[in-house]
């Protein structure tokens, strides 16, 4: 018989009473404090006030750690963008950096949404590879110097990369891995195609330079015959 795996416990200075709470996240998704009542409850409750209001999350101790954990983290985490905006999760957040428990929910989370990523991840990279932004770079270092953002909203102007040897940040329209690389399209004219727009199939939107040299998106319209290429949008 293997061994049960352990509660997942953090102690807190609790905001409201200031004494020391054992804080126990159990398998069945429950989580307990041993001093205080209906912890879940109010940590939704924070959770609540921080969507609808955009307000820091001030308070500190049981609930507040319960809240990041279970809400917090997934929600800025889960944004697109290389640097989270922590947004109205920042106090808390700090306060707890070095928590433990804090730490395990911010890895279990990347690596989820890694996970659920990986196919289209596998296919940016590649298809990235065959454009004409890096030529001089080896394959381990577009690699290692580019990330990828799922589920990005597209519009014109999103800033890729200041320069050639900056780190590419690429934004991924939803869908992408079906509506883009396996239409085949996903380099047109030696640039990556980020996503399309969803009122106009020939309208798509790809990375090219702006006038400071900057990357960026662009529109373009996809031109099929003879064959597939870019036509930059006026």
């Amino acid at each position: 018989m293997g061994k049960k795996n352990r509660p997942r416990q953090t102690t807190v200075t609790c905001a409201e009473s200031h004494e020391s709470h054992t804080i126990t996240f159990h398998d069945d998704g429950s989580v307990t404090s041993t001093g205080c009542e209906d912890i879940e409850t109010q940590a939704l409750r924070y959770a609540a006030m921080a969507r609808l209001s955009k307000r820091q999350v001030t308070t500190s101790g049981c609930a507040a750690l319960v809240a990041l954990v279970q809400h917090g983290i997934p929600t800025f985490l889960n944004q697109p963008g290389p640097t989270p905006d922590l947004g109205a999760w920042k106090n808390v957040y700090v306060r707890y950096e070095t928590n433990k428990l804090v730490a395990a929910a911010m890895d279990e989370t990347r690596r989820k949404r890694d996970k659920e990523f990986a196919e289209a991840f596998k296919a940016a990279r590649k298809a990235l590879r065959k454009t004409r932004y890096r030529p001089k770079w080896s394959k381990a270092d577009l690699d290692e110097a580019t990330s990828f953002l799922p589920n990005h909203d597209m519009e014109e102007g999103i800033l890729v990369a200041v320069g050639e040897h900056d780190h590419f940040s690429v934004p991924l329209q939803a869908d992408w891995l079906e509506a883009v690389a396996k239409a085949g399209i996903s380099v047109v004219s030696g640039r990556f195609v980020c996503g399309i727009d969803p009122d106009n199939p020939r309208r798509v939107f790809a990375i090219g330079k702006s006038k400071a040299d900057f990357f960026v998106v662009q529109p373009y319209e996809l031109e099929t015959k003879p064959r597939f290429r870019l036509r930059r949008v006026a």
